[in-house]
């Protein structure tokens, strides 16, 4: 199976295990129509254990929560291979379905559901999805764009045009984050539903890690959202996502006591974190001795009820320091409720002994005057002057009460937790306490107030970093962004001269996260490039990010850089395992399996999922084939792959890289032999073998030894997976058909091969492309250019429509348009060789012999650099 990342959240569409890609006009600027290559769905073994079960059941979830349904469901195919499904299988496979806008997969998977548990809770949520028009699928890829550019409020509103008030449950993970982000209304509204959506489907983890993310958002219940995703790391679906939403959140939380010991905890679990071991090293530099942190917690557990762990933490403090009177005192307020009259009345008395200036405060204190203590201890009391202890006491008395601040606002009581700020300020404010007023106020969702706080916090102290991100945060919750970067970019400087590693990876990980997150909706691909450049640069330590940038220089045919930049990733000896991964599935979707195969064992053997297995053994499979093909003699070679190829095959896979063998060599009449004998050697072919055979004898032009390949094939029992392999074969023969005939000048024919697949996907766009160049072949200009045309304008960013469209401008006559088409491409895609070839076409038929020579000689260039760079990535 073909690896694919976690961090967009496009809907991919099926990959095969042949190397190419979908049709593409690209390689046949005038006429032809290429073959889709196609690669086998993945393959199930014929035996799984539990332990194989669950490990497919971590898959599913483990690409569901990286915002690829497409392989989740893929994954969720092989766990429904493999054994009797049940209705939690049933329902999620439904549910991904309906993500995936598949709804004939979803509803067939429904009414499974039905048959087998007619009573299950989740039929009626399942029923309510609709199929989604091609105008509700706009109006969804318009919220997720606004979502995906922080425009919250639009997206909003997007979300509600498209979902009419009524959520789906697969649309809900997506959809109230989204909101829970948008405005503090938003995130009370997502903090009641997601919980209700989760209730329905108790089997499926992913709603829990859902919600303990959505707490994490807010600083008021972070603490809490923390708690649940350590409960989540224990449930194995979904812990490789709680760990990493746990860790995050911890490197969102402020720098105070409880976040010490909150990662405390995280280290104990997970005790090599770097990042995590800093702030804790930086927290706790910044905190009082450690006597004044356990009055303090126990301060915070006497406020919230837990009258065990108060008493503790007010025994600490008094072992650390035996003279700690404020301890003393609460202590014996505590052995009082106990009944343990002696001993409280010996704390008081040794705590009015300690700091007898205090008497009047601890009289109020305890709730009575201990006039014999008092006695006893006035003498020692008058000789006493005002000391560094006394002075420690009276700080300690306020850092009680900050604690006690900060308890309040935990606890959500904003008002009493400002009133308390107020009386222990007084009037004069520091920048540190107008940052304590901003917190309370944003977590009672007053951004406006917070952030004036934030500002006056900054005026105060206008090297206040905290203060700085703390406004950036909330000005980009308001949607206001104009001073964010000059503020993250102040913040750095600051936590950067300070030290503080893990704040200032903290902010390239948000700056670089939002530049990708609008990389992702940008149309044009120069912009995409240069966004996804800037973020890398900013966090080159994001191995998803760079995995996006990879791709995208895939796509403009830099391969080699790349190639270079995804090793960069993976250098040193200790690459995280995001880094490898993202570097396996760079190498296995560029074919490159030999490396995808040193990577993959480079992993900790835990981590190697069956798919990487898969890939090590297409690996050997390919090292051994391309040993049999360096013997010189063409027919030797031909002798020996087919002789391999009788090999049992049960998934197509070693037909697969014999036939590709072949191809390369150019000996593609003898895929029907090497396919031939990989049939008969499998006692009874599978659905996956027939599928595999049909895309590479379809790849070696041999499309009625595909067509019959595929006859016979029940559709009614093939998986999502599986169909959708056989709905894009069948438009590859049709594709080919078309090709082949318009070549023969049989352009009724042609058009006629394509209708029926029309017919069933009447907006894909290959097919609608292969049609408009059919036409243009066989003279009918007109409709070519309409077909065109119309395509255009609903893909302006894709050079193989655009291609066509600047062809059958020409064949009808309109070079104006042909030019206007030319020019503006060359602004989207200024280093693509066929733009500039058709630019000097086109100045050539105006008689710029000059421009047009200039033209064709930068098109050289280019295509040279471009074959440059495949020769040097190979």
């Amino acid at each position: 199976m073909v690896l694919i990342s976690r961090h967009s959240k496009l809907v991919l569409s099926i990959l095969f295990a042949f190397s190419g890609g979908p049709f593409s006009a690209h390689a046949q600027p005038v006429g032809p129509v290429a073959v889709p290559a196609v690669k086998a769905p993945p393959r199930a073994a014929p035996v799984a254990s539990d332990k194989a079960m669950a490990q497919l059941f971590e898959n599913v979830a483990f690409w569901s929560q990286r915002g690829q349904p497409t392989i989740a469901v893929q994954e969720l195919e092989r766990v429904i291979a493999l054994s009797p499904p049940d209705a939690n299988t049933l329902a999620l496979a439904a549910r991904l379905n309906f993500q995936l806008d598949r709804f004939d997969a979803g509803e067939a998977y429904r009414l499974r559901l039905r048959q087998l548990a007619p009573n299950d809770p989740r039929l009626a949520s399942l029923a309510a999805e609709q199929k989604r028009s091609p105008e509700g699928l706009r109006m969804l890829a318009e919220a997720r764009k606004l979502s995906g550019l922080g425009r919250k409020e639009e997206a909003v509103q997007a979300y509600a045009a498209f979902t009419k008030g009524k959520v789906p449950d697969s649309l809900a993970i997506e959809y109230y984050l989204m909101l829970g982000t948008s405005s503090p209304e938003g995130f009370e509204v997502a903090s009641k539903e997601l919980p209700l959506v989760a209730a329905r489907w108790p089997g499926d983890a992913s709603f829990r890690l859902a919600y303990a993310q959505l707490l994490t958002f807010q600083d008021a219940s972070r603490s809490a959202g923390i708690d649940q995703l350590r409960e989540l790391t224990h449930v194995p679906i979904v812990a490789a996502g709680a760990r990493v939403a746990w860790h995050d959140a911890l490197l969102w939380q402020g720098a105070d006591i409880n976040t010490r010991d909150q990662i405390d905890v995280y280290l104990k679990e997970n005790p090599t974190d770097p990042v995590l071991e800093a702030k804790r090293k930086e927290i706790q530099d910044s905190l009082p001795d450690e006597g004044l942190l356990d009055r303090m917690r126990a301060y915070e557990d006497g406020a919230a009820g837990r009258a065990e762990e108060s008493e503790k933490g007010f025994l600490a403090a008094l072992a650390y320091d035996p003279k700690d009177a404020e301890s003393m005192i609460m202590l014996s307020i505590i052995r009082r409720k106990q009944k343990r009259l002696a001993e409280s009345d010996k704390l008081i008395a040794n705590a009015m002994e300690v700091a007898p200036d205090r008497h009047d405060e601890f009289v109020d204190t305890i709730g009575f005057d201990p006039k014999k203590l008092a006695m006893e201890q006035s003498a020692a009391g008058a000789n006493m002057g005002a000391s560094a202890k006394e002075i420690a006491a009276a700080n300690a008395a306020i850092m009680a009460k900050y604690a006690k601040i900060q308890s309040l606002a935990h606890e959500q009581k904003y008002d009493e937790a400002e009133k308390l700020l107020q009386s222990v300020v007084g009037k004069t404010w520091r920048s540190a306490d107008y940052l304590t007023l901003g917190f309370i106020q944003k977590g009672a969702g007053r951004l406006p107030d917070a952030e004036k706080s934030f500002r006056q916090a900054l005026k105060a102290d206008t090297k206040n970093a905290d203060a700085m991100v703390a406004l950036a945060d909330v000005l980009a919750q308001s949607g206001t962004r104009d001073e964010i970067d000059g503020l993250y970019g102040r913040a750095r400087e600051v936590y950067g001269k300070a030290r503080n590693n893990a704040a200032v990876q903290a902010i390239n990980r948000v700056q670089s996260e939002h530049l990708r997150g609008k990389a992702e909706f940008a149309e044009d691909q120069a912009v995409k490039l240069q966004m996804l450049r800037a973020a890398l640069k900013i966090d080159p330590s994001n191995a998803w990010l760079r995995l996006d940038l990879a791709r995208v220089l895939q796509t403009r045919e830099a391969t080699g850089e790349a190639t270079q930049m995804m090793a960069q990733g993976v250098s040193g000896d200790r690459p995280s395992n995001d880094a490898l991964l993202a570097a396996i599935i760079f190498a296995e979707q560029t074919e490159n399996l030999p490396e995808a195969d040193r990577l993959i064992a480079r992993l900790p053997a835990a981590d190697r999922t069956a798919d990487m297995q898969e890939i090590q053994r297409r690996s050997a499979a390919r090292a051994e084939v391309q040993q049999a093909v360096k013997n010189a003699n063409a027919a030797a070679v031909r002798s020996a792959l087919i002789t391999m190829a009788g090999r049992p095959d049960p998934t197509g896979a070693w037909g697969n890289e014999i036939g590709r063998a072949l191809i390369k060599r150019g000996d593609k009449s003898a895929v029907p032999d090497a396919v031939s004998a990989g049939f008969s050697s499998t006692a009874q072919p599978t659905v996956q073998q027939r599928l595999s055979y049909a895309g590479i004898l379809l790849a070696a032009e041999q499309r009625d030894d595909a067509t019959r390949m595929l006859d016979g094939l029940d559709q009614q029992n093939l998986s999502a997976a599986q169909q959708g392999s056989f709905e894009q074969l069948l438009n590859g023969i049709a594709l080919q058909s078309a090709y082949q005939l318009s070549q023969r000048r049989q352009g009724k024919a042609a058009v006629a091969s394509l209708k029926p697949r029309l017919a069933v996907e009447p907006r894909n766009v290959d097919l609608n492309l292969a049609l408009s160049r059919v036409y243009q072949a066989n003279g009918n200009t007109d409709q070519a250019v309409v077909i065109a045309n119309g395509l255009l304008n609903e893909n302006p960013n894709n050079l193989d429509i655009r291609l066509a469209a600047i062809d059958a401008a020409v064949s009808s006559g309109d070079s104006a348009r042909a030019g206007i088409l030319v020019a503006d491409g060359l602004e989207k895609f200024p280093d693509e060789a066929q733009l500039y070839m058709r630019s000097g076409y086109l100045e050539r038929a105006r008689g710029n012999n000059a421009r047009a020579l200039a033209d064709f000689k930068h098109a050289s260039s280019l295509r040279q650099n471009q074959v440059k760079a495949h020769q040097d990535a190979r």
